[in-house]
């Protein structure tokens, strides 16, 4: 049971299933391109009925990051590399 989205009241499901459709003869131009959705009932406090909404929120998988590395040796500032500071210091 597909609607189209411009029709698609509250409550109903808004996954798209279709590519948009050029309007019939005859018929005027729909706002979304004769886009359809699915318009089963919905979730409470979602857009999505059941069956997409466990699509659209799926875990994923995620590939682990690449470990940063913040074992930066830090060092103190040779006197040659900061003069304002050896002038301030003396």
């Amino acid at each position: 049971m597909s609607v189209l989205l411009s029709k698609a009241e509250h409550g109903q499901c808004r996954w798209i299933v279709c590519e948009p459709v050029p309007a019939r003869k005859g018929e005027p131009r729909d706002i979304f391109n004769g886009r359809r959705v699915c318009g089963a009932p919905v979730l409470r406090n979602s857009s999505y009925c059941l069956s997409h909404h466990m699509i659209a929120y799926a875990p994923v998988a995620s590939a682990p990051a690449p470990a940063h590395d913040f074992t930066v040796v830090r060092r103190t500032p040779g006197l040659e590399t900061l003069p304002e500071l050896t002038d301030i210091f003396e």
